[in-house]
């Protein structure tokens, strides 16, 4: 399309150039020029605007997966905390359960303090093995709730599910429904694509008709297809790179985020563990604790034992000395050996050691029963005191009410920042999922966009060898044309154009202009759109656009018209007599009037002076007007020589604002063996550029003039004044190509010069 509209520009430039001079014709090349790098500059800028606007959003997806990963931190957490606290609450509820059994057990067996030591050691301080009855308690709410029989809260729940799943499926149902219609919208679309297809091909087949078009768009084609090659490389190699870099950052973005999840994962695992661990750490200390008081215990009682004994050791010395003291023999009796008393001391002492053995025993046993049932007893103490509280109302400024509330409040909290969070994730899921779209879509277009510069391009590479070909063609028929151009002037002995030249000449004008007429109005008609660019274009340059109305048989002149500007200025010509001397008639300055034709074409004509009874008249030199017009590739120049010799004019002109009135000394008139007619004839010519025409708007304006015809016919030819006429008639059509409207002329005389 872009080039396509290039095509398009520099037709209008060259319908343009038609009707500019070398002047005009450079400074709109050079407005154009600076338009063109105006355009190029915003390009540009957009260009920039867009990679700014791409880093922009960029940075915002980025920004949004840091916040959709702590967001998922976030929940992780909450979750973790929402079940470290059921289980918590499930602990206490089974504390409270396992407590209430263990009383009922009590309630139901009076023995059982005596015979649950052992029991109670070996359940970890509370009872962990569940009863019977609490079985039954659990396999009754299943019956009830198999039977059909709800808790409010778990009916709540499933109608809030009903609920959720029932809003789901609408929003399912809308889903289909867009999507449906987006199928439609898609199949539209396809069938408006196969007709831009076939448009296309239509178009193409016109494309072998427009050769001429290629000509002019060729040069400035294959340079901005270079420059923007340049820049498209450019552009691809700088979106590669900073692909790869976002690439790049987005896998170093993934590895950090990774990391920090997994620490934050590590880190909330370790504070779980330390919270474990500070609990064991609390229940060994306070066993080591217990156990060093049983221990200090002991060691009071052996060293209390440890007295004893020595105190029974004194006693039984002391014993035995008394004992020795006592049986030693009488005098005249014989003495008992020391081995014998040591030995019945032993026998003794070995019986009094089992006796003590037995004793120590006893006593321990009796000790350790003591100090069971005194932590029993602390313990039943402690339930005892707790159940009794139980029993008691909780106010509301008790501490489990408040740390109950507490814990609500925070349930609460979190429930309600988990459902905020999900809302945004699922909505930053869904921003994501739209700009995914979005850069599909967009990079779809993308390679649309290169799949039709690639078919341009081949197209244009047959066009580019026929262009070749052409030009080929277009030299040898330039060269055949000007040999034999100069075969038929040589062969009418002038240097100058003919009148078939100049007849030829404005035959292929006309075929031009209509041809790039009609090929204006085939283009707005099939882009209607261009029409406001073109009627800019055409206003600037003070042109009207062809309207769809004009017939082939009407002039295509009209399409300059708005640009053509004719002077037609009538001069007051004072010739009083300076006397009767052999000089004659006084010379007053020449005055030249000049009718601009359009498209570099004017026709300048010298008035000159005359005494009111002179009957000579006197020449002036002939103004060649040369014309150049471009169309497409074909170059014409026609100059014509006209000599004009006039009386004062018998009516008084008043000019308009596009008159222009130019003065030139007196020229001497050139003498030329070929003859020249001397045609009188009365015109009158009216022409407004800018305006409708309407016969009083400006008057016309009478007048005699002289043409030479040396470069109409052979100077042998004696004209008559039919033959005057209708050169007169020629000329005066030339003169109507242009827009100069309304014009006259009669041969009233015919004198040779």
């Amino acid at each position: 399309m872009q080039q396509y509209i290039i095509a398009l520009e520099a037709k209008l430039r060259a319908v343009t150039e038609e009707a500019l001079s070398v002047e005009e014709r450079a400074a709109q090349m050079d407005q154009l020029l600076r338009d063109h790098e105006k355009h190029l500059k915003d390009i540009d800028t957009q260009l920039q605007r867009e990679h700014k606007l791409l880093f922009q959003k960029m940075q915002e997806l980025k920004t949004l997966r840091a916040k959709e990963k702590n967001v998922i931190a976030d929940i992780s957490g909450s979750r973790v905390a929402l079940s470290s606290l059921d289980n918590r609450l499930s602990k206490l509820d089974q504390n409270a359960l396992r407590q209430q059994d263990y009383i009922n057990n009590q309630a139901r067996h009076p023995d059982y303090n005596k015979y649950s030591y052992l029991s109670f050691k070996q359940s970890c301080s509370l009872l962990m093995i569940p009863d019977l009855d609490f079985q039954i308690q659990l396999l009754e709410g299943k019956m009830a709730r198999l039977s059909g029989n709800v808790n409010e809260e778990e009916r709540h729940v499933l109608e809030k599910q009903v609920s959720e799943l029932s809003v789901a499926l609408e929003e399912k149902k809308k889903a289909a429904d867009f999507l449906a219609a987006q199928l439609k919208n898609l199949q539209n679309d396809i069938r408006c694509v196969g007709k831009e297809n076939e448009k296309t091909g239509a178009d193409k087949r016109d494309l072998t008709t427009k050769i001429e078009e290629l000509n002019l768009v060729d040069d400035t084609l294959n340079k901005e297809l270079k420059r923007f090659c340049l820049k498209k490389q450019d552009s691809i190699v700088e979106n590669n790179i900073q692909q790869l870099e976002v690439k790049r950052l987005r896998t170093m973005l993934y590895d950090r985020a990774d990391g920090v999840l997994s620490l934050e994962k590590r880190k909330l695992q370790l504070q779980i563990a330390m919270k474990e661990r500070q609990k064991e750490i609390c229940v060994h200390q306070e066993m080591h604790s217990k156990q060093l008081k049983i221990t200090e215990q002991e060691m009071q009682g052996l060293r209390a034992q440890l007295h004893e004994r020595l105190s029974k050791v004194d006693k039984m010395k002391k014993k035995y000395e008394i004992v020795i003291i006592s049986m030693a023999a009488p005098e005249g009796e014989e003495h008992q050996s020391q081995a014998y008393y040591i030995i019945k001391a032993a026998q003794e002492k070995e019986e009094l050691q089992c006796k003590g053995d037995d004793l120590d025993a006893k006593i321990c046993i009796a000790e350790k029963e003591n100090k069971a049932l005194e932590n029993t007893l602390h313990l039943l103490n402690n339930h005892n005191s707790t159940y009794r509280k139980s029993f008691n109302k909780v106010t509301e400024s008790s501490p489990e009410y408040q740390e109950k509330l507490k814990l609500e409040e925070q349930k609460r909290a979190a429930d309600e920042k988990g459902k905020f969070k999900k809302r945004q994730i699922r909505e930053l899921q869904e921003n994501v999922e739209v700009m995914s779209s979005s850069l599909n879509s967009l990079q779809q277009e993308v390679a649309a966009q290169r799949q039709k510069n690639a078919d341009l391009e081949a197209q244009i590479v047959p066009f580019k060898a026929e262009l070749i070909s052409q030009q080929e063609k277009r030299d040898r028929a330039t060269k055949q044309s000007f040999k034999l151009t100069k075969e038929v002037r040589s062969s009418k002995n002038t240097t100058e154009e003919t009148f078939e030249e100049r007849d030829l000449n404005q035959k292929v004008l006309k075929d031009c202009k209509k041809a790039v007429n009609k090929l204006l109005l085939e283009v707005i008609e099939q882009h209607p759109d261009l029409r406001e660019m073109l009627q800019t274009y055409f206003v600037k340059a003070g042109l009207a656009l062809p309207s769809p109305a004009s017939t082939p048989s009407s002039r295509s002149s009209k399409l300059s018209s708005a640009r053509s500007s004719v002077s037609l200025r009538s001069s007051r010509f004072s010739g009083p007599s300076a006397g009767n001397s052999a000089r004659g008639s006084a010379v007053h300055s020449p005055s030249v009037k000049t009718v601009e034709l359009g498209l570099g074409l004017a026709v300048s004509s010298t008035l000159l002076p005359q005494s009111l009874g002179s009957d000579s008249s006197r020449s002036s030199n002939s103004n060649r007007s040369s014309r150049s017009i471009r169309s497409g590739h074909l170059k014409i120049e026609t100059s014509s020589t006209i000599t004009t010799t006039t009386t004062p004019p018998t009516t008084t002109t008043t000019t308009t604002e596009n008159t222009t009135t130019t003065t030139s000394p007196p020229t001497s008139t050139t003498t030329t063996p070929n003859t020249t007619h001397n045609i009188s004839s009365t015109t009158s010519t009216t022409y407004s550029p800018y305006t409708p025409y309407t016969p009083s708007s400006t008057p016309s304006t009478v007048y005699p003039f002289r043409i030479g015809v040396r470069a109409l016919v052979r100077s042998s030819v004696v004209l008559d004044k039919n033959q005057a006429n209708a050169i007169l008639q020629q000329y005066l059509s030339l003169l109507s190509d242009y827009n100069i409207r309304d014009i006259r002329g009669n041969v009233t005389s015919i004198k040779r010069v």
